[in-house]
């Protein structure tokens, strides 16, 4: 589909495939990506201000790709209105956080795994 990117279906499938089994479910919930952004921002704890603009920006290619070769407007005009909420949610509801406070959760949440893994 044009109008949508393909990552929240990509997110969606992997949900799913995770979720029907444990042994996938427990592998990538070892993974580094997984301890990196999905835990940290799920307890809210923040991302950099590289993180935050690596991910607009590529979202952002994304919407400018459907708003260019989408010839419908009420598509164009959805398009950019949920362009304009994803920025601000990521300006004013996600914490941003210095490259070493990253470091520092990212040394605690590999502990707190380790823990889990041995405990």
């Amino acid at each position: 589909m044009p109008v949508l990117p393909g990552g929240p279906f990509f997110l969606f499938a992997a949900f799913c495939f995770a979720r029907s089994s444990k042994r996938v479910e427990n592998w990538f919930k070892g993974t580094s990506f997984y301890m990196e952004y999905v835990v940290r921002i799920r307890e809210n704890r923040g991302m950099t201000r590289k993180e935050k603009i690596r991910i607009n920006v590529i979202a952002d290619a994304f919407i400018l790709f459907s708003v260019v070769y989408v010839d419908i407007l009420l598509v164009r005009i959805t398009m950019i209105v949920l362009c304009i909420i994803k920025h601000y949610y990521f300006i004013k509801e996600i914490p941003t956080i210095t490259p070493e406070e990253a470091k520092t959760i990212r040394a605690a949440l590999r502990k707190r795994q380790m823990t889990k893994h041995t405990g």
